[in-house]
């Protein structure tokens, strides 16, 4: 039989005013960022689905706030590199840059440590929003 996966159209979004007029006619959204090392020498593909975006509707403006994703750290050097790979919130408010909001180690008052989204990194890269239509 058929899957639903098989019936499932994409559209890409091509202009913040189509992302906010999907956002808001409560559309599933999937996203795509390609990252690119500093060197050029690593590229990844991140996709993830938007469960959440700010929408401003006036000024067709729009904000991505989406994770925990799994997302390269080309920042970090790993043998092999899977090693490379951490934990992070994507932000974004325009498809040309992003922020990355990576879990890292924090002390806490007292010296105990825990886990917390901290660590923040400003990049380059191309995203992409697409309107996930059912029939």
């Amino acid at each position: 039989g058929r899957t639903v996966a098989s019936r499932m159209r994409m559209y890409k979004l091509e202009s913040p005013d189509e992302i906010v007029a999907a956002t808001l006619n409560s559309e599933p959204l999937v996203a795509r960022t390609s990252i690119t090392s500093s060197d050029n020498s690593w590229e990844a593909v991140v996709e993830y689905p938007v469960d959440y975006m700010n929408v401003h509707p006036p000024t067709g403006s729009f904000s991505v706030d989406v994770g925990p994703i799994v997302c390269p750290d080309f920042r970090l050097e790993a043998d092999p590199p899977i090693g490379m790979l951490r934990i992070a919130y994507i932000l974004y408010k325009t498809l040309d840059h992003i922020e990355l909001v990576f879990r890292a180690p924090t002390e806490l008052p007292g010296g105990a440590m825990t886990q917390h989204y901290n660590e923040v990194i400003h990049l380059d890269a191309t995203s992409e929003l697409f309107s996930v239509a059912l029939p």
